[in-house]
């Protein structure tokens, strides 16, 4: 895929990165049933908004390793 526009490339490069990384680390696990649903489609929600608000990436880390962490625990439990 190429930028849409000129002058937005290292804003697109980012975007797309950002889903790539929300796609491996979440909507995978959704997909292949290792993330229940409804917890998917917060976290995905979540995931997003962490990516829009910190263009650094930190934000998204946080999130991502949050949620990671959320799924993990009941699963630790069983």
């Amino acid at each position: 895929m190429r930028p849409p526009h000129q002058g937005y490339g290292d804003t697109w490069k980012r975007g797309f990165s950002n889903y790539q990384t929300i796609e491996a680390r979440v909507i995978v696990p959704v997909l292949e049933g290792r993330i229940p649903i409804r917890t998917g489609v917060d976290a995905i929600a979540s995931a997003r908004a962490a990516a829009l608000l910190d263009p650094e990436g930190e934000g998204l880390a946080k999130a991502l390793a949050a949620i990671e962490a959320q799924v993990a625990m009941p699963l630790a439990a069983e």
